[in-house]
């Protein structure tokens, strides 16, 4: 369990970091811009890469160390945040610039979170898998408790650019903790890719399960329909709350509200 709580504290600070970026760009784009449509794009680029590239993503995990997919995510999206910092350092940064930023991060970051929950079958017996999920979630769930009152707090302090510096690094110290755990435990061999049709075959296996189990394709239905409804009034509450109160207040209301 000792590894796999190294890995739960990388997941906790990466999450915190990602967390304090996704609220101050949006809190960014509607005082630069001033719609809500703004914070809807810059919302959508971060999680919708996250989402369309899952089946990839978890084929890569079962054919790679999973650990390596994670140091390579993490790391990797990096590029994305740097590339934030430099269309913000222009007078008059351009949304799509900033956009394409968080599409580039989020793309990368879309190796880690697969590769992560495959990874507690690696780490700990059978009987611990449970609990072990658990914590994950918990660990997880930090961008939407803690985030977003400590970036409310920071932003006015700091600045946003401070902000995106303060996530690369907590990237940072995710990819070492990975990487970490994969020099003690081992790289996982990697398992043969097989033929063009095989590889398809994989990465589509989880739409083939949903087809055939009606009770499961409901269950995800259901949680799809939760899913949007909340992400609705993730991207709402912004334009909602900052024309009355300050950053600070507005992430305590979401604190409160996660």
């Amino acid at each position: 369990m000792r590894y796999l709580y190294l890995l739960l504290a990388g997941v906790l600070v990466n999450s915190l970091g990602s967390g304090l970026t996704a609220f101050g760009l949006a809190v960014f784009a509607y005082t630069t811009y001033g719609t809500a449509s703004a914070v809807a794009m810059v919302q959508l680029c971060a999680f919708a890469p996250v989402v369309l590239l899952a089946p990839a993503a978890g084929a890569l995990a079962d054919h790679f160390d999973r650990r390596l997919m994670m140091v390579l995510g993490d790391g990797g999206s990096v590029l994305g945040l740097g590339v934030v910092v430099l269309a913000l350092s222009t007078p008059s940064p351009r949304l799509g610039h900033i956009l394409l930023g968080v599409v580039l991060s989020s793309c990368l970051a879309a190796l880690t979170e697969p590769a992560l929950r495959a990874s507690v079958s690696d780490l700990v017996d059978p009987q611990d898998h449970v609990r072990s999920s658990g914590l994950l979630q918990a660990a997880s769930s930090a961008r939407y408790l803690l985030s977003p009152a400590l970036a409310g707090l920071l932003l006015p302090l700091t600045g946003l650019r401070a902000l995106l510096v303060l996530d690369a690094a907590t990237c940072l110290v995710t990819a070492a903790c990975s990487w970490s755990v994969m020099r003690a435990v081992g790289r996982r061999p990697a398992e043969a890719w097989g033929s063009r049709a095989d590889v398809v075959n994989h990465t589509l296996g989880g739409w083939r399960v949903l087809a055939a189990q009606p009770a499961l394709r409901a269950l995800v239905g259901l949680m799809t329909v939760m899913t949007l409804l909340l992400g609705t009034l993730q991207v709402l509450v912004k334009p909602i709350l900052l024309p009355h109160a300050d950053a600070a207040a507005t992430g305590r209301a979401e604190t409160l509200a996660a």
